[in-house]
């Protein structure tokens, strides 16, 4: 197995929102697989600090913060430190610090990874939401139905090679399938004979 790591040398990257040059880390929020937050602040300090760190003003840090609180849930978590969080309530709170700046683009890395199923709609139903209000939602997910049944556009890397989605619908077409999973399963057993 090889892994290649370009270094970044030079470059510049311009967001735009409402034809008017913006700043990126405003325009992007980012939740990582693993936990983001600072494990001994409570909930209440962590999502002031990523409200600080985007520079939004107190008021909208108090604002975005009461609001974020009762979207996910986490109201009675406000004075609890991260670390006395079951799973399901740190990654919601990790999902709220991402949204504190109201960011224009979203970005989720395995979102549903360790929750139970009652979890994993209640985030699906909050990526809707987001969605609906016109945001971009870009995840990563092992849960192909899931992603297949939810999302609007789907990649898939597989070898070093993308696939987009009209790809991915023809090969769901040409395996005779319904089910991205099931048509992958065969594409892979096929690899894996071949070899």
């Amino acid at each position: 197995m090889e892994f290649f790591c370009l270094k970044i040398n030079r470059g510049t990257i311009k967001a735009y929102k409402d034809n008017k040059l913006t700043i990126i880390k405003n325009l992007i929020g980012y939740s990582p697989q693993g936990n983001s937050l600072f494990p001994f602040l409570t909930l209440q300090e962590n999502l002031v600090t990523f409200g600080k760190l985007v520079k939004l003003p107190r008021r909208d840090i108090d604002e975005n913060i009461q609001q974020l609180l009762h979207r996910l849930d986490l109201e009675k978590a406000r004075n609890k430190k991260i670390v006395e969080l079951s799973g399901g309530m740190q990654k919601r709170a990790d999902i709220a610090a991402t949204l504190m700046a109201s960011p224009s683009i979203i970005l989720l890395d395995e979102p549903f990874a360790g929750l139970d199923i009652s979890l994993q709609k209640f985030i699906w139903e909050l990526i809707k939401d987001l969605a609906g209000q016109g945001r971009i939602i870009i995840l990563s997910s092992h849960l192909l139905s899931d992603v297949q049944h939810n999302c609007n556009k789907m990649g898939l890397v597989e070898k070093s090679k993308f696939y987009n989605t009209s790809e991915i619908q023809e090969l769901l077409f040409s395996k005779h399938e319904i089910s991205l999973e099931s048509a992958l399963e065969k594409m892979f057993l096929g690899d894996m004979r071949s070899e």
